[in-house]
């Protein structure tokens, strides 16, 4: 088993550093020239921030689950993954029913 997860995280991190530069240049490529330097910075510290933070949440949910129930803490990581989502649409719903009744009332 631990075998088939080295192969699959060699994997994945090889088409993953592939894709970062491409989503570096995407994220920022909707900011204005000036501050384009300060978004990918706090793009690239927020990245940053995010691997070391899911390394110490894979360990802490898989110290819950019990060691070596590797499939049920990414089970867990995909729930919650997919309540973000909903979060996230929902919030962008009324973020944008707001500006749009904000823009008529005017």
């Amino acid at each position: 088993m631990p075998e088939i997860l080295i192969v699959t995280g060699l994997i994945n991190q090889f088409g993953a550093g592939l894709l970062l530069s491409t989503m570096l240049t995407w994220a920022v490529s909707k900011l204005e020239f000036t501050v384009r330097g300060r978004g990918k910075g706090m793009w690239q510290s927020t990245f940053a921030v995010g691997q070391f933070a899911s390394t110490i949440s894979f360990a802490f949910v898989l110290g819950q689950v019990g060691e070596g129930q590797f499939l049920q803490v990414f089970q867990t990581f995909a729930v919650v993954a997919l309540v973000m989502c909903f979060v996230t649409l929902f919030l962008m719903q009324n973020s944008r029913l707001q500006s749009v009744v904000g823009v008529s009332s005017h």
